[in-house]
């Protein structure tokens, strides 16, 4: 059985995360245009019929104090400068395509000791 849940404009955001130059070029070498215009028409649509769009990028302060040891994934970032760099300057910006329009919310999400860690058995 399928349940149908309304969705009221007024009271909904759509969130665009994570969509900064450098990461969505770590995944998407050869669709990132096509990727790109998929977002671009998610949040158009979202803007005509009214509804809030908000952007949360990730975001570090210089050398990462906020990563923990534990931290797989953001542990092998902070020990990479090459890596850091996909946080930094246009790479860590929202490609044009996507990017926030003039009354909607940019928001920067830092990594923080509560991150999700991975520790070994």
């Amino acid at each position: 059985m399928s349940a149908n849940f309304p969705i009221y404009p007024a009271h909904t955001a759509v969130l665009s995360m994570d969509c900064q130059s450098g990461i969505v070029s770590v995944y998407l070498k050869d669709d990132k245009d096509a990727f790109l215009g998929r977002i671009s028409s998610v949040l158009n649509h979202a803007r005509v019929v009214g509804m809030r769009v908000i952007h949360v990028q990730v975001g570090f302060r210089p050398g990462l104090p906020e990563v923990g040891s534990r931290n797989v994934l953001f542990g092998a970032i902070k020990s990479s400068a090459q890596h850091q760099k996909l946080f930094e300057g246009p790479l860590g910006a929202i490609p044009p395509a996507i990017a926030r329009k003039e009354s909607e919310i940019v928001v920067t999400s830092i990594a923080s000791a509560h991150s999700p860690e991975r520790t070994s058995p």
